[in-house]
């Protein structure tokens, strides 16, 4: 055999060597990534089996005071973070409504809102911001309209049946750091 030219057991030594460690490198790369997506496909269950959905029932407080009784009709525990009214300052809460079970929000004054001018379009929201057991944030958006009175003055009426759930928006990382 010349020299300097591999015999051909060298040469599929070298072969294989090469390939089966391509292999073992695919091979690894292929279970993190399926490890990866299970760990997504488990923290997107976990979510869902802890999920709360707040609904209002009805209102607790006066013309100038929303204090909402609302029901968690959702699977898990919901945690208010904070309650908030057109042109107010949303007011910070911290009260557990477990599911099934209806609570009473904490009470905000709005009658500094601009809501009762004569200049606003009449249109409101009441926002309650709550939170599950992950710390993924809702929204829970009630309209308000305004029925005016005799004095000049308007009432606040609760649009009841239009209540709108604005669900946090859940990237795969964040699936995948709760479902590890």
């Amino acid at each position: 055999m010349p020299v300097g030219v591999p015999d051909a057991a060298t040469l599929a030594w070298d072969w294989l060597s090469k390939m089966g460690l391509g292999g073992l490198i695919g091979w690894f790369v292929r279970r993190w990534i399926e490890r990866r997506d299970k760990a997504a496909d488990r923290g997107r269950q976990l979510v869902d089996d802890a999920r709360p959905e707040l609904v209002p029932r009805s209102s607790l407080g006066t013309q100038y005071v929303v204090a909402l009784e609302i029901e968690n009709r959702g699977k898990g525990t919901a945690r208010t973070l904070s309650i908030g009214f057109t042109g107010v300052p949303a007011m910070p809460t911290g009260d557990d409504v477990p599911a099934s079970r209806a609570r009473q929000t904490a009470t905000l004054n709005v009658q500094d809102s601009p809501f009762f001018t004569a200049a606003h379009d009449g249109h409101g929201e009441v926002t309650l911001v709550y939170a599950d057991r992950f710390g993924n944030e809702y929204s829970m958006i009630l309209p308000v309209t305004r029925l005016p009175r005799n004095d000049g003055g308007f009432n606040m009426v609760f649009d009841w049946h239009n209540y709108r759930i604005v669900e946090p928006t859940r990237t795969k990382r964040r699936l995948r750091e709760i479902g590890r």
